[in-house]
């Protein structure tokens, strides 16, 4: 029996662009690939997709070079012959669980464009037609004003002495977490490059969504041209932004342009409230983010949504972080994003018997959904975690307290407690 491509085609190999902070373009900000960060100096020729095709750079490959790329051919091909691309696993492996994938809400997303209208726009080697953007997603360098327990010196730029701090340390581990040290730090440079932009703009006619991340995206000047330029040709009226902010700042320009557009989504990152915030997201204070919140709320023009990174540290805390936003203003929306890099830092290293615990906890929380729940279940419930990841991770925020002169321990008092039960029982 021949494979189905219904039950394998996405329609983002057709018509997206998925960027990240050295100026990569991949399938889409989830697929597979490997040595997406190296110690070499020829950093932009270490990075290859699940295939071990090598994978091309915004300003220094056309966006018809990149999407005509072996990386991007093979996986049409491989999807229209009904056959599922080792890139995309991540999503097919969601949806034998049970669990909604990014490649079928990007089905709901974009269902004017079939199955069919890619296959026409296809030649017999992988290579489009007509480049024609539908979708565009800036992750725009990784000049940042903050650093992030999750993030790395790849998406921002302030990890960077922390960063050769936990390298140099002693602790367990220091030579395990991934090695950024010999970052080419030109490499993130192609965002305030306007050729970049200018090329993009060309393929741009149809544009719906355009999603943009950093580092921090409102601190990169380029971007803002970008935003005049797709107003003056007429097409920011049929566009979509969404930014994922820090909520630390938001300049005069942005609302001056965002209000030319369809519609704006701002997607705060948000992990935790008050000082854990602070510890997970250095040094967010808080009651900017509250006065950015509130100015965003306060707009016709701004939808606001936050989205929340969920990794061990903010894992406890998921119920009275629902709760807080419900009586702040009920109207703001919360997803989920999960860690799943760096692996000892996914909710998943938590021992079973303390996971157990929490997961009841949230079951209780009355302002989260029902779906969101499930998720949690399918994802940590009966996973066996691995004791060196979870001691790991340990060591980890233990060597990055003494760095940055904090405490786990004054932070989290209830989730310390778990673990030291744990430890002693």
């Amino acid at each position: 029996m021949s494979n189905d491509p219904k039950k394998t085609f996405c329609v983002l190999p057709w018509i997206h662009l998925a960027t990240h902070p050295m100026g990569h373009v991949t399938l889409c900000c989830e697929a597979d690939m490997t040595n997406h960060a190296s110690s070499s100096k020829d950093t932009k020729e270490s990075i290859v997709g699940a295939d071990q095709q090598e994978i091309k750079f915004l300003g220094k490959h056309t966006i018809k070079e990149i999407h005509d790329s072996d990386y991007f051919k093979t996986v049409r091909k491989q999807m229209l012959a009904g056959e599922k691309p080792e890139a995309c696993m991540r999503c097919y492996n969601r949806e034998d669980k049970g669990l909604d994938s990014k490649r079928l809400l990007e089905q709901r997303e974009y269902p004017n464009y079939s199955l069919a209208e890619a296959a026409d726009n296809t030649n017999q080697d992988g290579s489009l037609k007509k480049t024609d953007l539908r979708f565009v997603e800036f992750r725009l360098g990784n000049v940042c004003n903050v650093k992030c327990r999750t993030c790395n010196p790849a998406s921002s730029n302030r990890w960077k002495t922390d960063y050769e701090k936990l390298q140099d340390g002693e602790w367990e581990g220091a030579k395990v977490i991934p090695q950024y040290r010999g970052l080419d730090w030109s490499t993130f440079d192609w965002c305030e490059d306007e050729n970049v932009y200018d090329d993009i703009l060309d393929k741009c006619e149809n544009l719906e969504s355009l999603y943009i991340n950093g580092g921090e995206p409102t601190l990169i000047k380029q971007h803002w041209r970008f935003l005049e330029k797709l107003i003056e040709k007429g097409f920011a009226k049929n566009i979509k932004i969404w930014y994922s902010l820090n909520m630390t700042l938001i300049p005069d320009i942005a609302l001056e342009l965002w209000d030319q557009f369809k519609e704006v989504e701002i997607r705060a990152s948000i992990d935790d409230i008050e000082d854990r915030n602070y510890y997970i997201r250095h040094p967010t204070k808080w009651d900017k983010v509250l006065k950015t919140v509130d100015q965003c709320l306060a707009t016709d023009t701004v939808r606001i949504k936050i989205l929340q990174t969920v990794s061990v540290y903010n894992f406890p805390y998921l119920k009275e972080f629902h709760d807080y936003w419900n009586e702040y203003d009920s109207s703001i929306e919360i997803a989920h994003n999960f860690v799943m890099w760096p692996d000892f830092m996914s909710p998943d290293v938590i021992p079973l018997s303390i996971r157990s615990q929490l997961i009841d906890k949230i079951n209780e929380c009355e302002n989260m959904s029902s779906h969101q729940k499930h998720e949690i279940e399918q994802l940590y419930r009966t996973k066996e975690h691995d004791p060196a990841k979870w001691q790991l991770f340990l060591n980890y925020t233990d060597e990055l307290d003494q760095i940055r002169r904090e405490s786990f321990s004054d932070i989290f008092p209830e989730f310390k407690e778990l673990i030291d039960r744990e430890s002693n029982s």
